[in-house]
């Protein structure tokens, strides 16, 4: 089975960062790059065409890379994607949260060639969109506040599930039942091929 890769008590939590596109987004790496965790088998479906093709449910899983995972059965011309993850500190109304941040290579190899040059762990950097690419920056004039260092990071069993590490395709299968609301994995094909069917309609 494919694991996320790595380049004491979990703790619950459910929150995701994502940087908004329009301007700064300042927040701490609180995960050294060297533990950043990442894959290039990422399934990732949507339900609306703004990322490609629509499907019939938004979900994001590691391909197992066994014949019984979903992705064979439902959405075999879909690429595999990379992704890659990591705690980050950020804040919200005036208080500092943990929340997952996943990003792309082209940002997590951005931290690395960052890392090379200064430390960038515990540090504040800048997220921010320039012209459809996403760039990343040190912000040196600033101190991380010593209340993020107070702050309670989850380990990596919570980070993989949160970002759709399975411990089998059955579980793989369980997920998208209850995401889409059915009691059988055969009506969640049904779903895919009458998706599929409705595309061919309309071309």
């Amino acid at each position: 089975m494919n694991t996320l890769n790595r380049g004491n008590t979990s703790i619950n939590t459910n929150n995701y960062w994502r940087p908004s596109p329009n301007g700064r987004n300042e927040i701490v790496l609180l995960t050294k790059i060297e533990d950043v965790l990442w894959s290039n088998k990422f399934v990732k479906l949507f339900n609306s065409g703004k990322f490609g093709k629509a499907y019939p449910v938004n979900m994001t899983w590691v391909f197992t890379g066994e014949d019984n995972d979903p992705y064979k059965i439902l959405c075999p011309e879909l690429k595999l994607s990379y992704g890659a993850i990591a705690w980050v500190a950020y804040q919200e109304n005036d208080a500092w949260k943990v929340g997952l941040w996943t990003f792309s290579k082209s940002v997590h190899d951005i931290l690395r060639n960052l890392a090379q040059d200064s430390e960038i762990f515990g540090k504040i950097i800048n997220v921010q969109k320039v012209g459809n690419n996403w760039n990343v920056s040190l912000v040196s004039k600033k101190t991380t506040p010593e209340e993020v260092f107070e702050l309670e990071v989850p380990d990596d069993d919570v980070a993989s599930a949160m970002a759709g590490q399975f411990s089998s395709t059955d579980d793989i299968w369980d997920a998208l039942r209850k995401r889409m609301n059915v009691l059988s994995n055969q009506e969640v094909i049904d779903a895919f091929v009458g998706n599929n069917d409705q595309d061919r309609d309309m071309i």
